[in-house]
């Protein structure tokens, strides 16, 4: 009995798992590919309406915050189609979530594009979770000096 025990809670542990959740403050129908580098079947696609949110699990050995042999974040998602540019990525260098965009990345965040090619405001998150991948799109005109006032973290 203790045996099973012990086997369950050990392949119990060996899937780590990350949940990815865009939350979309902008205007703008956002496409997106996410997933976890070097493992197979670790990708999805969401498509994410105008100021809602999305989330998906994608079952993996991988954390959202594990890292390569590099040192270099595994766990990523860009914005795709059309004119798109941009996505996040885990940095463990300074233990955030950090937005890749058009521009160069500032300590808040970087400009991004939809597929329409509008200017989007994609936000770095300081709390990353070992479980939970969470990133913020906003419009790009939108107050980004006060970035404690748009992260809902």
């Amino acid at each position: 009995m203790i045996k099973k025990i012990v086997l369950l809670l050990i392949y119990a542990n060996c899937f780590a798992d990350c949940k990815f959740e865009v939350f979309n403050y902008s205007n703008e129908v956002i496409t997106a590919e996410v997933g976890i580098r070097k493992h197979d079947n670790a990708i999805a696609r969401l498509v994410i309406p105008r100021v809602l949110s999305k989330a998906v699990l994608i079952k993996s050995d991988a954390s959202c915050t594990e890292i390569d042999p590099s040192g270099v974040g595994m766990a990523y998602i860009n914005l795709i189609g059309g004119k798109s540019k941009g996505g996040w990525i885990y940095s463990p260098q300074n233990n955030r979530i950090s937005a890749i965009g058009a521009s160069s990345s500032s300590a808040e965040g970087a400009f991004g594009y939809s597929a329409n090619g509008s200017v989007l405001w994609l936000q770095n998150n300081y709390k990353p979770k070992s479980d939970v991948f969470q990133v913020v799109i906003s419009k790009a005109d939108r107050n980004t000096s006060k970035p404690s006032s748009l992260n809902p973290y």
